[in-house]
């Protein structure tokens, strides 16, 4: 799943990052919610935040940074990347 396919993209996975530093994301949306999946392949850390808005993206955004922030895991990203985390 973390194996480069087409891209910058695993089996249904947004992979970036190399090394050690490699994560895997996935987004999410619908009416009503958005979400984010966040994983270091190698640093057995990972995160999801589930919001019950159409307009989740800042929540998650401030999530994400309180994680960072808590945690020893520096290249969690804050922000969106295009279409994905």
């Amino acid at each position: 799943m973390v194996t480069p396919q087409v891209d910058d993209w695993g089996l249904g996975l947004r992979l970036s990052g190399d090394g050690m530093h490699q994560r895997f994301s996935h987004g999410g949306y619908n009416y009503g919610y958005q979400c984010v999946l966040i994983g270091a392949v190698w640093g057995r850390q990972a995160v999801a935040v589930m919001t019950g808005s159409d307009r989740g993206d800042p929540v998650i955004g401030s999530l994400l940074a309180v994680v960072r922030e808590g945690t020893s895991w520096r290249d969690l990203p804050i922000s969106q990347d295009g279409q994905t985390w």
